[in-house]
Parts: structure tokens; sequence; C-alpha cells
């Protein structure tokens, strides 16, 4: 006697439910399928085809959206690694032709490449930032210097002035006034408030003209 279709025993092999399936596994691996939404075969095929593609890959992987706070700075730190940031802090540069060393003191160096390095700043990164810097200081600098002289040559001539019997009693006030302003814009443009100093000056020079 001889099997037809319809009688013959079936050789497929019972379909397995997914869910009955992950209900099989252990819950360390259950919970790594339920945390990167697999909930088919099919999403499981497809995940770990990711992974394997992922695994072939040169570089840092970010982190996808559902990674903690803990591994996305994990990640941060590494790719600012990558990218040159120095991993100690440390930044070596060199201070932009004419610049007055005395003028970049240690606090505010360290200060600026504390930020650097929280920014995730590379060392070439922080050489580009210090010479822009330290290019736009050296000329408000040198104007400041400028004007610095120009008030103490005018100072010392106003010195002069004063050992001159001829002038009257309004020029001497006049003369004292103006002395008085351009010290006290000497003062303001050594502490930094070049507007102040600026506006200081214009008024000595003033009172000098109508002398």
């Amino acid at each position: 006697m001889t099997d037809t279709p319809e009688s013959a025993p079936s050789s497929a092999a019972p379909s397995l439910d997914f869910n009955t399936y992950i209900s099989a596994l252990p819950d360390t691996h259950k919970e790594l399928l339920t945390k990167n939404g697999v909930n088919s075969f099919e999403a499981q095929e497809k995940w770990i085809s990711n992974l394997n593609s992922a695994i072939g890959k040169k570089g840092i992987i970010p982190p996808d959206e559902k990674a903690s706070d803990e591994e996305k700075a994990a990640y941060r730190e590494k790719l600012y690694t990558e990218l040159g940031r120095p991993q100690d802090g440390t930044y070596e540069f060199t201070l932009p032709e004419g610049s007055k060393s005395e003028y970049y003191t240690d606090e505010f160096m360290n200060g600026l490449a504390d930020v650097a390095f929280k920014s995730g700043m590379s060392a070439e990164g922080y050489q580009q930032l210090v010479n822009f810097i330290g290019t736009g200081f050296n000329s408000v600098l040198a104007e400041w210097e400028k004007t610095i002289g120009e008030i103490n040559k005018k100072l010392g001539e106003d010195k002069m002035d004063d050992s001159s019997n001829t002038s009257t009693q309004s020029k001497d006030d006049m003369h004292q006034e103006a002395r008085k302003k351009m010290i006290e814009a000497n003062n303001l443009y050594r502490k930094g408030d070049f507007k102040g100093a600026a506006l200081l000056k214009k008024q000595a020079d003033d009172l000098y003209s109508r002398l």
C-alpha cells in the first residue's frame, strides 16, 4: 500500500511562536531583546545583522537614543580623545608674535585651557584660539600703550609749563584741571577701562587746546 499525498505524514516542523521562544530564554537574554525592541523573529534577524555590521565598523560608534547619560558621556570622552583633545588636559601653545608674556597670566591661561578641555577642543583648535585672542589683544594693547605714551608726554610738557611765571591764574586752573584728567585717564587705562580713559583724555585735550 502506498501513501497518497492526502494521507502522507507532514515532514515540516511545527511553527514556533516568538513569545514561546522568548519565554524560554534566560532572563538576561529576554531583557536584552526587549530593550532593543526585538518582538519578532524578523526583528531579531535585523537586529543581529545590525550588530554584525557595527562590529565591522572602524572608529567610535555613537550611542543610540535609548543610551543612558553615562553611556553618552563615555562616548563623548572617547570622541574628544579621537579628535585630538589632550587626555591630561594640558595644552601646549605658542603666543602670537609680538605678545608680552606678562599679560598672559597663569590664572588666565589655565582658565582658558579648562574651558577648552571641557568643550572637547583639540590641541590644534586650542592653538588657533590662542592665536585669535592674542592677536586681538595685542592690537588693543598697542593702541593702549600709544595712548599712555601720549598722556605721559603731555603730562611731562605740562610739568615744564608749571615752572613758568607767565601763566595767568585762569590758565593755571585750566592746566591743573587738564592735568588731573590726564592722570585719571592714565589710571583708567591701566585698569583696562579704555572707554572711560578715552573720554577723560578727550576732555583734557579740549582744555589744553584752549590754553
